[in-house]
């Protein structure tokens, strides 16, 4: 259940001229809806553990500081091992907080990484591809396949290694046979091979 009404925000949003420009503090009409939030955030903080509190309290630290510097642009070659912080406002099972992530590509401003958790590890689940020390990582750890994405390189905290080509084929792999037109070409393909070996069996059996 939302604490405030959205749409009356995006009314104010819309109706305010170069908000964009505009000090959000200086909006009269914008201030109630800012002291509910800020209350609410306030009290749901006052509920997290020591692990969660200390968590957010880096993640905002990290954010505030970055706004002070220019925007990343480091280099992070394919099968960088970093470690990354994704936050924590995160819904559902989205990835929050600290976490290794593999680097899969990048463009200037941005890197595509596969999160890992030492908790998902040797569980057998069809979405994790078990990580050994002899991987790169630093300890035994599940990488997570359908956690996969892009993030800002301003959300890299250090550097921590490199993964061998196995978690990285592997990670390839997942990707790949859930693109649809890939998936679609291969079902093609193995429908052909279906009727080509019934062929096979009828002209066998003449």
């Amino acid at each position: 259940m939302s604490i405030i009404n959205k749409k009356e925000v995006e009314r104010i949003i819309k109706g305010t001229s170069y908000s964009k420009a505009r000090k959000g503090i200086d909006c009269q009409e914008l201030l109630p809806f800012y002291e509910t939030t800020k209350t609410c955030f306030l009290e749901s903080l006052d509920k997290l553990n020591v692990y969660e509190l200390g968590q957010v309290l880096n993640s905002i630290d990290h954010f505030l500081d970055e706004k002070n510097h220019e925007v990343s642009t480091e280099d992070l070659p394919r099968g960088t091992i970093a470690l990354i912080d994704f936050g924590y406002l995160n819904f559902g099972f989205e990835f929050s907080y600290l976490h290794p992530c593999v680097c899969l590509a990048q463009t200037k401003f941005f890197v595509q990484v596969a999160p890992c958790s030492t908790k998902k590890f040797g569980k057998g689940y069809d979405d994790v591809l078990d990580g050994y020390t002899f991987d790169g990582f630093a300890s035994d750890t599940g990488v997570i396949l359908d956690g996969v994405r892009w993030c800002a390189k301003s959300r890299l905290v250090t550097l921590m290694g490199k993964a061998s080509e196995r978690i990285l084929k592997e990670i390839d792999k997942y990707l790949l046979e859930r693109i649809p037109t890939y998936t679609e070409i291969i079902k093609q393909k193995d429908d052909i091979i279906k009727a080509l070996q019934k062929r096979v069996l009828e002209l066998e059996s003449k």
